[in-house]
């Protein structure tokens, strides 16, 4: 078995300035509120991952919402939980580590909350691609799943074969009628 992914990421909080929030470092590249990296996890790998507050409020003890909410897709998570992927193993007031046992392909869209009612909200890249939760696309995903793929090919060769027979059938008219205007007077 290959040993978990370790993903380290520190926390600062920055108040006032020209860019207030909260700001994340992971392997060594610091990003700012709207910046924030997606931490990759090939599928199908674990990740023991560690968040450690440098500089800032605490992590939050609300039982509403608790230190992290996750779920998967790319909606902003509204409230507390964690998707069954996750398993928080510490908590402290600066420090937060959870196993992240990536049996789904897929983003996780994740919450940190802090006691001070901030928050930061980067994604955990769970090997997958991206699946819209929410708008047309949610209604429409369905369409080409594997499922239905086979079917949606034979509607594309069906209306292949109609638009060829339509247009056979136009050519012929438009050269008949040709015919006709041009025949003996």
């Amino acid at each position: 078995m290959t040993n978990p992914l370790t993903p380290r990421i520190e926390l600062k909080q920055v108040k006032g300035g020209s860019n207030p929030g909260w700001y994340m470092t992971h392997l060594g590249k610091e990003s700012g509120p709207g910046q924030y990296p997606a931490i990759k996890i090939d599928y199908d790998r674990t990740a023991d991952f560690t968040f450690t507050i440098k500089s800032g409020a605490d992590f939050s003890t609300d039982p509403k919402t608790g230190p992290i909410s996750i779920q998967k897709g790319n909606a902003k998570p509204t409230g507390g939980g964690v998707d069954n992927q996750i398993t928080i193993t510490n908590q402290s007031a600066k420090v937060l580590q959870f196993n992240d046992s990536n049996k789904q392909k897929g983003d996780l869209n994740y919450v940190l909350h802090f006691s001070d009612g901030s928050q930061l909200d980067p994604i955990i890249d769970n090997g997958g691609c991206c699946q819209v939760d929410t708008g047309f696309w949610s209604q429409t995903r369905s369409l080409a799943n594997d499922a239905t793929f086979e079917a949606w090919v034979a509607i594309a060769f069906v209306a292949g074969i109609l638009v060829t027979l339509g247009a056979r059938r136009l050519m012929g008219r438009g050269s008949n009628s040709a015919r006709t205007r041009s025949g003996p007077q």
